[in-house]
């Protein structure tokens, strides 16, 4: 009998390895879906378990519950103010249960105005808040706060602004800063005249030295109703008799050039804001020009000095030099004509509104 598999065997064999083959595919498949199915129920645990609310915001403090079932990582929160993300501070991870308080750079209030929300992977909450635009704001808060850097909303942008909290009552924001330095003739670091200066951005609010020069941009400024011009010498003494306050809604530092502005305010105040005159009192200001001796009654000139300005208390009408009324200011000596050697670049000038 011919040796060898025949055809029955053959069948027969080939269908066991089928079988098997079967077998170990169903297993392989079997075990696969499993997987995928604890790996999404896990996900859609974790999705799930992740719950919180803001339950409040104070000052620079944001308040948040964890209200789901499982912890939520210190670093997995994004913090967005009117679309806007800020930087935070969040030491711990927030444990089910838990109240957070989580520090920004910012100073809010629970009033409505602006959106603030906090993100974690797909899962948020929101809260209405207020948000600062000046160091007024801040100030009004009733918080024990001194002079120095904050956070604002400038405008559609966070920016850092420089806040006089002390000086007859605080609250000011510093607009612009003229540096001082005998060798700098009262030029800045930027622009060429007085008004590109003060219509640009210039520095940092955060490096203020005695030979720094700073302009927020005018235009920038928020809303309010007192400007505060004070003078430090060459040690950073404040000229406390010279600094003054002008009382009035209106710019006083207009985009302008090629002419004297003549703007009527309501009143200048010593720098307590107390000794004012309310009458025919004039603020004066040219962006890239002088007026002969920081005279109130002088015209337009145009050369090599290169913007000035300065209140008359008595109108334009009469032979006398702005920033009169109180102290010992000596004319051009003090009014940091742009492009001046004299006295008057030994000065730093800050310029602060409220």
């Amino acid at each position: 009998m011919p040796k060898g598999i025949t055809p029955v065997i053959a069948i027969i064999l080939l269908l066991l390895i089928l079988i098997v083959l079967v077998g170990v595919g169903f297993l392989f498949l079997t075990g696969t879906f499993h997987e995928t199915a604890a790996a999404g129920e896990q996900r859609l645990t974790q999705r799930i378990g992740v719950q919180f609310k803001i339950e409040s915001v104070a000052v620079n403090r944001i308040y948040v519950r964890n209200s789901g079932t499982v912890a939520i990582p210190n670093d997995s929160l994004s913090i967005y103010l009117d679309g806007k993300m800020l930087d935070y501070s969040l030491n711990t991870p927030i444990q089910p249960g838990e109240r957070a308080e989580i520090v920004i750079p910012l100073y809010l209030r629970n009033q409505r105005g602006s959106s603030l929300q906090v993100v974690s992977g797909t899962v948020s909450a929101a809260a209405n808040v207020a948000s600062t635009a000046s160091c007024n704001d801040i100030k009004s808060m009733g918080l024990p706060v001194a002079d120095g850097v904050y956070k604002v909303l400038q405008g559609a942008q966070l920016a850092d602004v420089y806040c006089d909290m002390t000086t007859a009552g605080g609250g000011w924001t510093l607009i612009f800063q003229r540096r001082g330095g005998e060798a700098l003739d009262n030029t800045e670091a930027c622009e060429a005249d007085l008004n590109s200066f003060l219509h640009a951005s210039c520095g940092s609010a955060a490096v203020l030295g005695y030979g720094d020069s700073y302009s927020m941009n005018v235009g920038m400024a928020p809303l309010h109703s007192e400007y505060l011009a004070v003078q430090f010498d060459d040690g950073m003494v404040v000229d406390a008799d010279d600094a003054f306050i002008i009382r009035t809604v209106v710019n006083i530092f207009p985009d302008s050039t090629g002419v004297i502005e003549h703007i009527p305010v309501d009143a200048v105040c010593d720098v307590n804001n107390a000794n004012c005159d309310t009458t025919g009192v004039t603020f004066k200001y040219t962006g890239d020009g002088w007026f002969s001796d920081a005279e109130c009654s002088a015209g337009y000139s145009s050369g090599a000095y290169k913007g000035n300005y300065g209140y008359c208390q008595n109108g334009v009408g009469g032979p006398y030099v702005v920033n009169g009324l109180f102290g010992n200011r000596n004319a051009h000596g003090e009014t940091k004509l742009w492009n001046l050697d004299s006295g008057s670049d030994t000065y730093l000038e800050r310029v602060f509104v409220r």
